[in-house]
């Protein structure tokens, strides 16, 4: 659907101007998180991100698939799912509270802080 929109061609010609490999990879990560933190959902954001960061990253590799597109690829995958468990809305972090039989949003509290500033151990 969003190949026929033009959705990442739009993205491509606002962009390409400032856009490198680094900033790519950075947004791509920061966006799917916040996104699949406010959605809930990791699959959902690497439905939305995915077409529209794969054809940046091979737009900027020249066509190639090339360690920025695996790059890429990676931090929408990571970002989706840090964003998701991290999200209250989430079905996978409900169900792990209700699990437990700790409440909801400690839950969530405390594996925020332990994502933040322990993020080896997510």
């Amino acid at each position: 659907m969003g190949d026929s929109e033009g959705t990442a061609d739009y993205v491509i010609s606002i962009t390409e101007s400032w856009m490198t490999p680094t900033i790519l990879m950075t947004l791509t990560f920061v966006v799917s998180a916040f996104i699949a933190f406010f959605t809930g959902t990791s699959w959902g954001t690497y439905a939305i991100v995915t077409p529209i960061c794969v054809q940046m990253a091979l737009n900027i590799s020249g066509g190639a698939l090339t360690l920025v597109v695996y790059a890429t690829i990676a931090a929408v995958m990571g970002g989706g799912c840090f964003g998701d468990h991290c999200s209250p809305l989430s079905d996978t972090t409900i169900l792990s509270s209700l699990a437990t039989g700790s409440d909801h949003i400690d839950h969530v509290t405390a594996f925020l802080i332990s994502c933040y500033f322990f993020p080896r151990n997510v």
